[in-house]
């Protein structure tokens, strides 16, 4: 009895240590983070990284170069499913989504095709659709182990030139940093580090930006004394490209104590706009200068900070604030600099940015409540919550037509609505509002909606404006000579439009709706004789629409021989 009771008691503990073994492994598992393959089989040189500041956002991924070239075989950087694919002449381009064991997804976007088998399925959804643009959810598996090709390199979509964009997001589809994973770049390169700003603030509590100054390292620079916002300006480059990144994160000590620190380590696409407030906008606007602040503004909500001290940073007359920054890359690379400042009585002339004309209305506007603005016919609603702090506002009308919205450099967080008293003897219809510079130039164009003698608008940019009518349909041709049809048998078009943008491009053959693939870069929009719409050697009607965004059409239209 005891033999088998031993027996027994044996079988029962290597039971319990398999299922235990078993539980720890998959616990294990399921804590370890999933490994990255690099997503192209070519020296990883990058020409922008994860957290730099990119137009109105925070760089959500990694660009890698390829060497000016598209072409080159995209891989799957860990095994998973196509969970999106994503076709458009803007943004992302042509991209692929794939969804990991983990719930992570990776992204590859700027693609120049995809693997055989989603090209087809997606070229047959355009055509079902009859549409280019195109967000689709397949519903074929496409899986893929690590290392598969899953597309080629290329420069679609808003790309400034060919590269592969790569981002790693994790299971709430937060954007991580890819560059923790161990992909082979090489960075020995700390951050650069330059001058601190320094912003007075008002009795109001409003920042007096024209009379910021800037302090270099070591020296002791002479500041308005009082309170406050200081930030640095800091980038980052890695071994092999000059191309300008962002920093990962920033250390602040005031006079020794703890001031500020933050890491740009995971990102929210919901608030990721909010860089707007993280970096001083003045100089980001102006000149694409990175300056971090060290204030949160009130209306910032990004998930970036890892302290911020509740003190207000007050200079006393005569009295020296010691400010020591320290930044670091992601590969733990770093600088440090020092800056001395001294409270001083004599104010910085201040230059007032008003005055052209009589029609004018101040008020300042608190960041959770409603401002409204009316002058020479003109109104302007900001609603609450479009502001990222207190702000002086303006509006000033010049003319019937001319008019600023407060000043350039206060950065907005919601629209604002604009309504513009129409003259009676102006016609109705296709006006746009245009920003006007400096100099007086006009760009950009946001198309008004017209009602009974006004005109509206909605913008997300202070600044002047001029209301203006796009009588100009877009320019559309054959791209190389009268015929669109090209050696290949492909055909192509020329397109572009003056003013408000082209909107849509249709073509059909004899009839039939044809896909063409439009790229604003290159202004042109190509028909591919591998869809195999056409007989070979077929003469057919092709007609072309092209239509901008007030809706002025252009046609073209003829009998073309294919190949």
């Amino acid at each position: 009895m005891t033999k088998w009771r031993a027996i027994y008691s044996t079988i029962i503990r290597a039971l319990f240590t398999g299922v235990f073994f078993l539980t720890f492994s998959l616990q294990t598992q399921a804590q370890t983070p999933l490994e990255l393959l690099a997503p192209l089989d070519i020296p990883l040189i990058l020409s922008g990284n994860f957290g730099e500041f990119r137009g109105s956002h925070f760089h959500t991924g990694i660009d890698i170069k390829t060497q000016g070239k598209e072409g080159f075989p995209v891989l799957a950087a860990a095994s998973g499913k196509v969970e999106r694919i994503k076709v458009s002449p803007w943004g992302y381009g042509n991209t692929l989504y794939i969804k990991h064991s983990d719930g992570s997804s990776t992204v590859y976007a700027h693609l120049q095709r995809f693997d055989p088998q989603i090209q087809d399925w997606v070229r047959n959804r355009q055509y079902k659709g009859r549409v280019f643009s195109i967000d689709l959810t397949p519903t074929a598996d496409f899986v893929f182990a690590a290392g598969d090709t899953i597309g080629w390199s290329g420069n679609s979509g808003s790309s400034g030139g060919p590269h592969l964009h790569f981002e790693v997001r994790d299971a709430q589809q937060h954007p991580v940093n890819p560059l923790h994973w161990d992909l082979p770049i090489t960075d020995n390169r700390p951050p650069e580090v330059g001058k601190l700003k320094v912003i007075p603030i008002d009795v109001n509590g409003l920042e007096k930006r024209e009379m910021d100054v800037d302090a270099k390292a070591g020296d002791t620079t002479l500041v308005k004394a009082g309170e406050v916002h200081l930030g640095v300006w800091s980038i980052d480059r890695l071994d092999g490209a000059s191309n300008v990144c962002g920093v990962y994160s920033i250390d602040v000590k005031v006079d020794g104590e703890e001031y500020f620190r933050c890491t740009i380590d995971t990102l929210d696409f919901s608030v990721n706009k909010d860089m707007n407030a993280h970096v001083y906008y003045s100089t980001w606007k102006k000149g694409r200068k990175s300056v971090h602040r060290f204030n949160k503004l009130p209306g910032d909500r990004l998930p970036i900070y890892d302290f911020l001290s509740d003190n207000k940073l007050v200079i006393p007359v005569d009295s020296i604030m010691k400010v020591d920054v320290v930044c670091k890359d992601v590969h733990g690379n770093s600088r440090a600099k020092s800056y001395f400042l001294k409270g001083d009585l004599t104010p910085p002339k201040y230059v007032c940015k008003e005055g052209e004309s009589s029609q004018i209305v101040n008020k300042i506007a608190e960041t959770n409540s409603v401002t409204e603005l009316r002058v020479g016919g003109v109104d302007v609603n900001i609603p609450k919550g479009s502001l990222y702090d207190k702000e002086h506002v303006y509006l000033e009308v010049y003319d019937s037509l001319e008019f600023a919205i407060g000043s350039w450099d206060v950065p907005l967080k919601k629209a604002i609505s604009v309504s513009v008293k129409l003259p009676q003897d102006y016609r109705q219809e296709n006006w746009v509002a245009r920003s006007v510079d400096d100099k007086g130039g006009v760009s950009g164009a946001i198309v008004c909606k017209q009602q009974v003698g006004r005109l509206d608008f909605k913008t997300k940019n202070m600044g002047r404006y001029k209301m203006d009518r796009d009588t100009i349909p877009p320019r559309l041709l054959p791209k190389h000579s009268g015929t669109p049809v090209v050696k290949n048998g492909d055909l192509i078009f020329h397109v572009e439009d003056a003013v408000s943008g082209v909107e849509k491009i249709e073509a059909t053959m004899d009839g039939e709706w044809i896909l063409l693939r439009w790229n604003p870069k290159k202004k042109e929009a190509i028909y591919k004789a591998s869809d195999s719409v056409h007989e070979k050697g077929s003469k057919v009607k092709i007609e072309v629409v092209a239509r901008d965004a007030v809706g002025l059409e252009s046609k073209w239209s003829g009998y073309v021989q294919m190949k």
